[in-house]
């Protein structure tokens, strides 16, 4: 049945003789379908007739299976980079209960594997593009968030450059203080 009335179509046709019915096409067709067999005036509930009815969708082509995937991999994208644009990245102020400052400043030394990422803030959204140290460098910490992040400097010991940012505290291992305690 392509036109016409659903429900009474349906109906006729699992009144008849024959083979199981399929229902091929769209979530609302099946929707109208089960609000159908729901309401008070049927004599005889659509899907509890002698015959069978079963529901399928039509066959997804090829063609159809690719342009589903691009189309879901354009939307993870846009979906991943939309907070990193809606980020804040600015620095908290510190002093503050959720950012205590150490006084004095804590030299430490970086522990794990790997690279350790510098961030403009205490955000995993605000990495500062090409800034790291490596495990052994070390850095002084100025505060620390109640979240897992220590602000820090580090100087290359053979440059003189010095980066200031966040990084993650728990790569970090206290070595001793920097000045005189106060």
């Amino acid at each position: 049945m392509r036109r016409g009335d659903g429900v009474d179509g349906v109906r006729r046709l699992k009144a008849s003789d024959g083979a199981a019915l399929y229902v091929w096409g769209s979530g609302k067709l099946l929707q109208t379908l089960i609000g159908a067999d729901n309401r008070q005036d049927l004599r005889e509930p659509l899907w509890h007739s002698p015959r069978p009815m079963t529901v399928t969708e039509p066959k997804m082509t090829l063609r159809k299976i690719s342009l589903a995937c691009i189309a879901s991999g354009i939307a993870l994208l846009n979906i991943a980079s939309a907070p990193a644009l809606a980020t804040d990245c600015r620095e908290p102020q510190t002093g503050t209960k959720d950012v205590s400052i150490f006084s004095p400043p804590l030299a430490n030394v970086v522990t794990g594997a790997g690279r350790l990422q510098f961030y403009s803030a205490p955000n995993d959204s605000c990495p500062m593009s090409g800034i790291f140290v490596i495990p052994k460098d070390e850095l002084i910490a100025y505060a620390e968030t109640n979240t897992g992040w220590s602000s820090v400097m580090y100087t290359n010991p053979r440059t003189n450059n010095v980066v200031s940012g966040w990084v993650r505290s728990a790569r970090l291992k206290q070595t001793g203080t920097v000045g005189p305690r106060q």
